[in-house]
């Protein structure tokens, strides 16, 4: 399989050359970097030039002529990529020397499985180990590993980099539009095993923090704001979100050309004119996956629709509303009976 690297850079000259070190020390190095520069006015695009004359492997630069932000980057990077399977790399962190060759083992293992997610340790901005992961930062907050959306963590094939293309700005990350899609057709693979060094810095652009488990006081505060909050705003971007992926889901389901020109009828050509992934089992396979994918997220936009009228309403009328909502299962798409005794008493 033919790998590409995907890496956005914006003023990073103070981190980047770890990274680019890591490539090198790969046990399987990729085929080819593809590094997009959001105009950096530091020495960043001196390091990719340098870098490229040297490196064991083709280095492709795209430089932004102005800034239009990581996600339309990101956006950039991925496209030129030609590989069957991308990874996609920030410029602060730091492989293990074994990353790639254990995410391509893994996908040859799993043929199902579109997205390799694997861990990261967290560490300081000097490389100082924080006795932390990313995954165990999600868990310790109560979230599911669907939470887990730290796109320099993921490899994917280019099946899925054909659907996810172009990346939404109406997702506030790439990596998170990404995860939700990967997710919604059951094709994500999940490593416990760490892969690299997740840097912890002032210039992060991931939300990813650095908190213990939350305890009972954090418990009880976070009940308090939850009577207080308006989540109408939060409830509104999640229908938009939903609305996205049905739109490209249903897309994947009716088998016609993808939105990055590629699509599952015909595969994406190779060098020699044959197909990475023909027709036939797989495809129906994935269209029924789209399929039932799409139902399932048009459940939960109902859901959450109800949930916003109920929300709309004063009181008495609101507790009612509630009530009903809840009669119907649709508060099983939230957190069932809590959510609904908590709408019934926000302000």
């Amino acid at each position: 399989m033919k790998v590409s690297v995907a890496l956005a850079t914006y003023n990073g000259a103070g981190y980047l050359q770890d990274q680019l070190d890591s490539f090198v020390r790969q046990d399987r190095q990729p085929d080819e970097l593809i590094a997009s520069d959001d105009a950096s006015t530091d020495g960043t695009v001196a390091l990719l030039e340098a870098f490229a004359r040297s490196a064991p492997f083709a280095v492709h630069l795209h430089r932004n002529p102005a800034n239009v932000g990581f996600i339309r980057n990101f956006d950039t990077a991925l496209s030129l990529c030609t590989g069957d399977v991308i990874f996609l790399s920030d410029q602060d962190d730091v492989w293990f020397s074994e990353k790639i060759a254990t995410a391509l083992a893994a996908l040859e293992e799993a043929p199902d499985a579109l997205l390799f997610v694997n861990d990261a340790e967290l560490v300081g901005e000097d490389l100082t180990p924080l006795g932390l992961t990313t995954f165990g930062q999600v868990r310790a907050r109560g979230w599911s590993e669907k939470a887990f959306t730290q796109g320099s963590c993921f490899a994917m094939r280019r099946e899925l980099l054909d659907w996810v293309l172009p990346l939404t700005d109406d997702y506030p990350f790439h990596d998170m539009w990404i995860a939700d899609l990967a997710h919604d057709l059951g094709a994500v693979l999940i490593s416990e095993r760490p892969l690299q060094l997740f840097r912890r810095h002032g210039a992060n652009a991931s939300p990813i923090g650095m908190d213990g488990p939350a305890g009972r006081t954090g418990r009880v505060l976070a009940l308090r704001d939850s009577v207080v909050e308006d989540i109408r705003p939060v409830l509104a971007r999640e229908a938009t979100k939903t609305r996205i992926r049905i739109e490209r889901l249903n897309a994947v389901a009716n088998g016609g050309d993808g939105p990055a020109g590629g699509g599952l009828a015909g595969g994406r050509a190779d060098a020699a004119g044959g197909s990475t992934y023909p027709g036939g089992v797989r495809e129906r396979s994935r269209r029924r996956q789209a399929v039932a994918a799409v139902g399932g997220l048009e459940v939960a936009l109902s859901a959450i629709e109800a949930r916003l009228a109920v929300l709309s309403a004063k009181r008495p009328g609101r507790t009612v509303a509630a009530l009903r909502m809840l009669a119907r299962g649709d508060y099983a798409q939230f957190s069932g009976v809590r959510s609904a005794l908590l709408d019934m008493v926000r302000r």
